[in-house]
């Protein structure tokens, strides 16, 4: 009876759980969160902590077109999205061969099959 009990109440707190976990996806999937950073602040960031050989070389202007470079690469990878959501469509069509390609025919099967055809004697 209390190994009953036990998994009765681990049920109810996996689904207590479950019902927040879904709660706050469903809120990020409405709106998603505001960026947590801003260009001012990570410009400033970077001033402040770099080598003064290499600050010495670049301009204001090199330093935040860096940053903005460097944000569109995190953006483009689906590190950081600033506040938007993705396509996944898109990026799962650029990451996996969807389809046939054109070609009209399938022709998954076909080197295989051939693999497994029993050789021919040489003469």
């Amino acid at each position: 009876m209390v190994v009953f009990a036990a998994f009765i109440a681990f049920g109810i707190v996996c689904a207590i759980a479950a019902w927040f976990v879904l709660r706050e996806a469903a809120k990020q999937a409405i709106e998603p969160r505001p960026p947590t950073y801003s260009m001012d602040e990570a410009y400033d960031w970077v001033v402040a902590n770099l080598d003064d050989a290499v600050a010495s070389t670049l301009t204001p202007e090199e330093v935040r077109a860096i940053l903005k470079y460097q944000i569109d690469f995190f953006g483009r990878q689906g590190v950081t999205q600033n506040g938007t959501t993705p396509n996944l469509a898109t990026k799962f069509a650029n990451k996996v061969n969807v389809g046939i390609n054109g070609s009209g025919t399938e022709q998954n099967l076909a080197p295989a099959a051939h693999r497994l055809r029993v050789p021919q004697a040489v003469r």
